[in-house]
């Protein structure tokens, strides 16, 4: 299928419902935009809030200064066809069939199972001086519309720990409340081959992640302060990251914490 197939496709069905605008309430943004802008100037990570009635961005980053010549402006008034333009194009594809697979599976879930899952998946996007940077993307239905449709959708992007142009791309759709994996359990498998982390580790991982230093983490799992820091060395080891704050992006990116 050609590229331009594929995106006509893929437009099709994210506008596919059929919203009433009865079933809008919009000053819903004002209880979600200070947080998601509080969020912004303090977290690395990059937030874009996504309505599918209107096809357009409700909110969108300050941030993505890792691309070092995105225009805000821009990208609000042209919508994800500018952050497509800037994907990798061996990963577009991947990115529109990870997305239109997912979309298909929640519109057909009933409403009240449609906020339980996210989505996330990496994609190599280029900067301003020409070369390409992978990223993680997660995705989360952030607001139904009053008869349960799919309305805003919420979107977090971190730099992926790792940047080698040869890894196999990873997606995977979990159900928060169960973790359980949907859709593309086979590559989420593979993906979770490397890195391998122990029940221990991953407690720990978790730990970190609640901001819990090591002597906290110790008394919490009555253990001593060496094995934790043991366990932390191993963590960062077969996650092939620089340090904790690598591992629990990556880890959370996976569904682990």
């Amino acid at each position: 299928m050609d590229m331009e197939t594929q995106l006509k496709i893929y437009y099709r069905q994210i506008g596919s419902q059929q919203f009433n605008p009865a079933d809008l309430d919009y000053t819903i943004l004002n209880y979600h935009l200070p947080f998601l802008e509080r969020l912004d100037s303090i977290e690395k990570s990059s937030v874009a809030v996504f309505d599918l009635y209107r096809m357009k961005y409700q909110f969108i980053t300050n941030k993505f200064k890792y691309l070092a010549g995105y225009d805000r402006d821009q990208a609000l008034a042209e919508g994800i066809d500018y952050f497509f333009r800037l994907m990798h194009p061996a990963d577009l594809p991947h990115v529109l069939d990870t997305s239109l697979q997912t979309m298909s599976f929640l519109f057909d879930l009933p409403p009240a199972e449609r906020k339980d899952y996210k989505l996330s998946f990496d994609f190599r996007i280029r900067k301003a001086d020409g070369n390409y940077l992978r990223m993680i993307q997660q995705v989360v239905v952030l607001e139904l519309d009053k008869s349960g449709k799919i309305w805003l959708v919420m979107a977090i992007n971190d730099i992926a720990p790792y940047n080698d142009d040869t890894a196999k791309i990873r997606r995977q759709l979990v159900n928060m409340k169960s973790g359980e994996f949907y859709l593309f359990p086979t590559e989420t498998k593979e993906a979770s081959q490397k890195p391998v982390l122990s029940h221990r580790e991953i407690e720990i991982l978790g730990l970190i992640a609640q901001g819990y230093l090591s002597k906290e983490i110790a008394d919490k799992l009555f253990i001593s302060v060496n094995t934790v820091n043991n366990h932390r060395q191993k963590i960062l080891a077969k996650m092939n990251v620089a340090n904790s704050s690598e591992a629990v992006k990556y880890a959370a990116g996976l569904g682990l914490v």
